[in-house]
């Protein structure tokens, strides 16, 4: 496991696209407890945005603007109750310490 957190530290120190933020427990429920998702954005065609959910019976793909804007929505609820990235990076370095 610690291998593993020194991989995301070092990911989140070379990577400028990358953000990592941890929502701990302390934070109760939250805009994502229905499960995982991902935000699709295209650079060159922002109109074309999608959400993908992966449950057990296989992905869905949703594309409609409403769809995608509560799933924007809840994301950025998600960002605001979680740690900031720099708080993140010391509770995974203080993990890592720890393991």
């Amino acid at each position: 496991m610690r291998a593993q957190l020194r991989h995301l530290i070092d990911i989140s120190d070379r990577q400028r696209n990358v953000s990592l933020q941890v929502l701990p427990f302390a934070a109760g429920a939250h805009a994502a407890t229905s499960g995982p998702f991902v935000i699709i954005e295209f650079p060159d065609a922002p109109d074309l945005a999608v959400v993908y959910l992966e449950g057990q019976t296989g992905g869905i793909y949703l594309h409609g603007n409403e769809e995608v804007a509560r799933y924007a929505l809840a994301f950025e609820h998600l960002r605001a109750a979680a740690l900031s990235p720099a708080a993140t990076m010391c509770l995974i370095e203080e993990i890592a310490a720890n393991t």
